[in-house]
């Protein structure tokens, strides 16, 4: 017998602009008016974007203490808990994409800034030798600006972001902003533009910091949930525009 099937309630087709659910139901029937059981799956439909940089908020620097950053991870669920593992061009392995930062810093290297990764895993080995801009940090115009970010190869999402600070004046930003640029390139530090927020963190005391997302409504982010709630709460991405989401 000849097989029919129908498909309904798929995703449209194209470049999606907005995350979400859509549940997709196929049927089947035969030429003899047969109908199979329909089955159902659900398709789940994130944003993700290639470039994340942290950036100061307000001035940072006095004397000879600057902006001091070390162990920079990121995580692709609110509870901070999925790493995204960072493997630059210089860390002897296969890179995921290359870090940035402006200024370069005193050791020009902007790898130092970010954690350092296992082989497998989604744990950090340590938080690597640190990033120390090198000079003032300002966000009112007075003085050129000052942010760390790594371009991933391919696309990700981050609800979380870990990373320590300096604790002495001047070597830590008390406000920080998660920031995210779909394409284009920047591995030199000059320019930045086209970044957006997606967290805003602010009365940072200095030492560790972490921006994390939002969480929906009902979703308890004080601890990992079970079961499907768990896999819609941890994946939580609304639409990636240029909308501000401030931490809480």
């Amino acid at each position: 017998q000849e097989l029919t099937v129908q498909v309904s309630g798929s995703p449209p087709a194209g470049v999606f602009q907005v995350p979400g659910f859509f549940t997709t139901t196929y049927t089947c029937q035969d030429t003899a008016g047969n109908v199979a059981t329909p089955v159902m799956r659900t398709i789940q439909v994130v944003l993700a974007a290639k470039y994340w940089r942290v950036k100061n908020i307000g001035n940072i620097g006095s004397g000879s203490a600057y902006w001091h950053m070390q162990g920079l991870q990121f995580f692709s669920d609110v509870w901070c808990l999925e790493g995204i593992q960072v493997q630059h061009r210089r860390a002897g392995r296969r890179p995921n994409g290359f870090s940035f930062s402006t200024p370069l810093g005193t050791t020009a290297r902007a790898d130092g800034a970010f954690a350092v990764w296992k082989k497998d895993g989604q744990v950090a080995k340590s938080d690597g030798p640190g990033w120390s801009a090198g000079r003032g940090c300002f966000e009112d115009g007075t003085g050129p600006e000052c942010y760390v970010g790594f371009a991933f190869d391919q696309p990700v999402v981050v609800n979380c972001v870990k990373l320590t600070q300096g604790s002495t004046a001047g070597t830590f930003a008390t406000g920080l902003r998660l920031q995210w640029r779909r394409n284009g390139g920047e591995d030199d530090g000059a320019g930045g533009s086209g970044y957006s927020d997606w967290i805003i963190k602010t009365s940072l005391p200095g030492g560790l910091a972490t921006l994390r997302r939002p969480c929906p409504t009902t979703c308890d982010c004080t601890a990992p949930l079970s079961g499907p709630q768990n896999a819609a709460c941890a994946s939580y991405s609304p639409q990636l525009t240029v909308s501000t989401w401030s931490d809480r």
